[in-house]
């Protein structure tokens, strides 16, 4: 018990070396006579859906969320700091000396996150900012791997400079 402790808490993907290691007993459970019947595919069965939900729920969280809307936002960004003077200036009067460091200020920020919207849009540029998508994928690779018991498997992705790749 200890041993599949430590080796699920060794593991790159514990949840993925608990699924296998959950499987094998209910197979040395069925093949014990202890699992009768259906019994073994039940549990199969359920360990399967539990599978595919922790599956889900990796993907979720790796997968990126491209924006594909860079030239609309674009446009958007310099309509509306052209228009927000004009509308600000007959608003608040007495402050017309605002209107023009409250552009600025608000330019500024709508201009970042509409660079940040473009610098996400192509997240597998191999770009600092992008998705690590080789660091993914040797990881997916030493999970497979793990699963199969390959006690050879490629090193572990390192940041280099503060950055995955």
């Amino acid at each position: 018990m200890a041993d599949e402790a430590d080796l699920v808490l060794a593991a790159d993907n514990g949840p993925a070396v608990l699924a296998r290691l959950q499987s094998q007993a209910i197979f040395r459970g069925y093949a014990d006579g202890i699992l009768a019947g259906l019994d073994n595919f039940q549990l199969e069965t359920a360990l399967a859906g539990l599978s595919v939900q922790q599956a889900l729920a990796e993907r979720m969280s790796t997968t990126p969320i491209p924006r594909p809307h860079d030239y609309l936002s674009r446009m958007f960004v310099h309509c509306y700091v052209v228009i927000f003077p004009f509308a600000t200036i007959s608003v608040v009067p007495a402050y017309q000396w605002l209107v023009i460091p409250t552009t600025l200020l608000i330019a500024l920020y709508f201009r970042l996150i509409e660079r940040v919207g473009a610098a996400n849009e192509e997240p597998f540029a191999n770009r600092v900012q992008d998705v690590p998508i080789t660091a993914l994928a040797i990881n997916l690779e030493r999970d497979l791997l793990e699963l199969i018991d390959v006690p050879d498997r490629p090193t572990k992705a390192v940041p280099v400079d503060g950055y995955l790749w």
